[in-house]
């Protein structure tokens, strides 16, 4: 072939061409779309993630090397693999597949040669994204899905063109294909690709839930959070590491604003030996369900609703705002302990969503001042307990209180002394000469939340008041698009509660304002799109189920009677206005709408008079006759329209020349079956106008004459 016919397809001679060219590219888009998937799970080893870009590499230069041995040997040895990877390396069914996919994949990337050696790439490639949607959750699979779609419909649609235009050649039957395959026609097919997908997600939504699969990824890797857990060792503590991972999403959907910091409860730790805090009342209840509800206290009113999505951490908790009341979730069965702290069955192992709603309200501190009642002796025992401290502890504790009275004022004595006078680091000093809490409250001065914690519930126990440590995460980072606030790694934070009598337990918090200082991160548009997206991911696709849809239903139903309301209110607003102020405003627009209707109905009768027809009567010809009639020109029976019309001219003479214009459109009309444009029938409407108004006068014929000799052009 010669010419441009040549730049398209592939001859009998075997030149390369340009459609080939299309369809390898899109070929190799779709392996590296499958590829990518795999890669951002995060699950694969740097072997593999190597193994898949020399693969990638080497198939480039596939036909000019005979690389097929190599790909029979990537075979032979891959089912062997199979059984040692899942028995003495991954051991789980899962990865090991995934592996032999990588190995398969790549050995026909060496190896491609005929329509059914990419049959069986592009069938490996989706097994490929299989494998990538069971192990991960995360956004990228969404974007590489995309992505995966997009190629597979361009290559499908090439390979079957590529059939076709070799089917047609092998019969001699060539046609070219200049202009078929453009930049326009991949984006067409990429448009089509992305709105299947658009109709596919709300199937998703529509379709019932289904809480299994056939496939599913092994526990995954649970985070261990600093500064958070069930101990407190508060004389090995170290430097610390600021971890930006996310840990959770609070979504506030009640609020625009959000609540400024806000604090997330974990759990209590009771009892200080020196070094380490720890729990001493750890036994365990199960929690009462009532109406989907796990009821942890009941009475509070007002409640602040949280959507929480939770990463897989090293602990049971979980966690809400102070003074959790009552959650609902996935869960089967929660326990409780005797400090309200909620727990799972066992530590979770993949990603789970929950509501609690809590109580947040907090007395004032009037109200607390006044709360000076008798501490309950099992209180006493056990939260001013205490080892034994240095004499500059105890003599720092009576100074900072000396002028305080009661409970509060001491708690927030302390509390003021330890934010105004100690410093907040991520690196304390650390003299082993000295026990900890001395170390830091008399040399060094410096430290983070659990030193600050610590030391103001020692300090508060010292002068006969009940404090315990809390520890849980505390952030102020909140997305106005979604409406919720990310917790992170770094977020991780203790704090101290005091009892009050009359108001139970209440928080006080002693590190100083620079604990926050790694929150003062500007964070971009950018960055709050992708987390608001994240979020959106996790609640609608990962944990969309079916309560979601009942909801879903729910809601719009809601919305529909709402709007119902509104049509109704507004009738009822629009009757009682018009009885008054609105009734002669609606009388003088009915009026005028009526006028309108009249005028325009009277316009449109005259009108509808020369509505043609090629049946029955034509209206504007039988008005002629009428008026000629009144002039003495009547038409007999056996007179075409034509001789009428003929009749009128020579006994009137020309100036009766436009009756025959009327006959020329009433022959077309009723003879011709034609129907007359709207110029035309503006033409016979004047004439017709002309004739009526040319009443005979006597003594002047000539102005019954003038007003017969209408001329259209």
């Amino acid at each position: 072939m010669e010419g441009e016919r040549r730049v398209f397809f592939k001859d009998n001679k075997g030149d390369s061409v340009r459609f080939y060219s299309y369809f390898k590219t899109a070929s190799y888009l779709l392996v590296f779309s499958a590829f990518l998937s795999l890669v951002l799970t995060g699950e694969l080893e740097a072997p593999y993630i190597a193994f898949i870009t020399i693969g990638l590499a080497a198939s480039l230069i596939q036909k000019k090397l005979d690389l097929s041995p190599l790909s029979k040997w990537i075979i032979a040895v891959s089912i062997p693999f199979l059984i040692v990877d899942f028995f003495f390396i991954s051991k789980d069914i899962l990865y090991a597949f995934t592996h032999l996919l990588i190995l398969l994949t790549n050995a026909r990337l060496l190896s491609l040669r005929t329509d059914a050696d990419y049959n069986q790439l592009f069938l490996l490639t989706f097994f490929d994204l299989l494998a990538a949607s069971a192990l991960t959750i995360n956004l990228s699979f969404a974007f590489t899905f995309t992505m995966y779609l997009v190629f597979v419909t361009w290559v499908l649609l090439l390979f079957h063109i590529k059939k076709e235009v070799e089917g047609r050649i092998a019969e001699n039957k060539e046609q070219a294909l200049e202009g078929a395959v453009t930049i326009p026609f991949f984006l067409g097919i990429g448009g089509v690709a992305v709105l299947s997908l658009v109709i596919t997600l709300g199937i998703f939504f529509i379709l019932p839930r289904a809480g299994v699969g056939l496939f599913s990824k092994k526990p995954g890797k649970v985070m261990k959070t600093s500064g958070f857990g069930d101990k407190v060792d508060f004389g090995d503590i170290g430097a610390l590491t600021l971890d930006p991972t996310t840990v959770m999403r609070v979504e506030l959907p009640d609020f625009e604003k959000g609540l400024g910091s806000i604090y997330l409860r974990g759990t209590v730790l009771d009892s200080f030996n020196g070094v380490s805090w720890k729990r001493e009342r750890s036994k365990l209840e199960a929690v009462n369900k009532e109406n989907n509800d796990f009821v942890i206290s009941k009475g509070a009113k007002n409640l602040v609703r949280q959507e929480v999505i939770l990463d897989p951490i090293d602990s049971r908790v979980v966690f809400g705002m102070e003074k959790v009341v009552r959650l609902s979730g996935r869960f089967q069965t929660l326990f409780t302990d005797s400090y309200k702290t909620v727990y799972l069955p066992v530590n979770p192992s993949s990603r789970f969503q929950y509501t609690v709603y809590s109580d947040t309200r907090v007395p004032n501190g009037k109200e607390l001042d006044a709360d000076r009642g008798i501490y309950p002796p099992d209180v006493v025992d056990l939260y001013t307990r205490l080892p034994s401290l240095s004499e500059k502890v105890k003599e720092l504790a009576s100074s900072i209180t000396a002028s305080s009275e009661g409970t509060y004022r001491k708690a927030w004595a302390i509390e003021d002394y330890l934010k105004k006078n100690y410093s907040y680091t991520l690196s304390p000093n650390r003299d082993v000469s000295l026990p900890p809490v001395e170390d830091f409250l008399s040399k060094d001065k410096a430290g983070y939340c659990d030193h600050f914690s610590t030391a103001m519930a020692l300090l508060l126990r010292e002068v006969d008041v009940p404090a315990r440590l809390v520890t849980g995460y505390v952030t102020s980072e909140w997305n106005d698009l979604g409406r919720f606030y990310t917790v992170r790694q770094r977020n991780a934070h203790s704090w101290v509660e005091v009892y009050f009598p009359s108001h139970g337990w209440v928080s006080f918090d002693p590190t100083p304002s620079a604990m926050t200082v790694e929150e003062n991160i500007t964070v971009t548009a950018i960055s709050r799109y992708i987390a608001y997206i994240r979020l959106k991911w996790d609640r609608y696709i990962i944990n969309f189920t079916f309560q979601d849809q009942v909801n879903a239903a729910k809601k719009a139903r809601r919305r529909t009677e709402l709007g119902r309301e509104s049509v109704l209110r507004l009738i009822a607003l629009i009757k009682l206005k018009s009885a008054t102020v609105m009734r002669p405003f609606a009388v003088s627009i009915a009026a005028i709408v009526l006028i309108y209707l009249s005028l325009k109905w009277r316009r449109s009768k005259r009108t509808m008079r020369y509505k043609l027809s090629n049946k029955g009567p034509v209206p504007f010809y039988r008005e002629m006759l009428l008026i000629l009639a009144k002039r003495g020109l009547i038409k007999h029976e056996g007179m075409t329209p034509r001789e009428f019309a003929h009749m009128v001219t020579a006994e009137r003479g020309p100036l009766y020349g436009s009756i025959k214009e009327i006959t020329a459109a009433f022959e077309k009309v009723r003879y011709g079956g034609f129907t007359l444009g709207a110029g035309e029938m503006d033409s016979i409407n004047r004439i017709l106008k002309g004739m009526r108004k040319g009443k005979r006068q006597k003594g002047n014929a000539a102005l019954e004459d003038e007003a017969l000799c209408i001329h259209v052009p």
